[in-house]
């Protein structure tokens, strides 16, 4: 279920709404993200092309982080899913693999890098 209200970074994320990211070659399926146990959005993947949406469609896998900070990083593409994971700031749900790969493409270039700088 989708939340209704999204942090000043998702907001500006949103309003981006996606773009291109190059890491994400081959890649498909959706990932959810979840702040605080909330959904903040799903990242819709298919091939080079990501799009941060609002909508309570399935996913293949959920990301949840314990802070918009975390969800700002993974974005804008500065987020390391394995610091996250042993740092204990993350949980992923569902295809492990998949989600992995998401958030290792958006490293390689990130369309919602520069939403994630006005937001932050």
């Amino acid at each position: 279920m989708a939340s209704e209200q999204t942090s000043d970074v998702g907001a500006a994320a949103l309003a981006v709404g996606g773009g291109h990211a190059a890491g994400l070659a081959g890649v498909r399926g959706r990932l959810r993200l979840d702040v605080g146990g909330k959904t903040f959005g799903v990242l819709d993947v298919d091939d080079t092309r990501v799009e941060l949406k609002n909508d309570g469609a399935p996913t293949d896998a959920v990301l949840t982080v314990d802070s918009p900070d975390d969800i700002k990083q993974i974005l804008g593409g500065s987020a390391n899913p394995v610091v996250l994971a042993l740092q204990g700031r993350s949980k992923i749900q569902g295809n492990l693999v998949f989600a992995i790969k998401v958030v290792l493409g958006l490293r390689a270039g990130s369309p919602f890098a520069g939403a994630q700088k006005q937001g932050g």
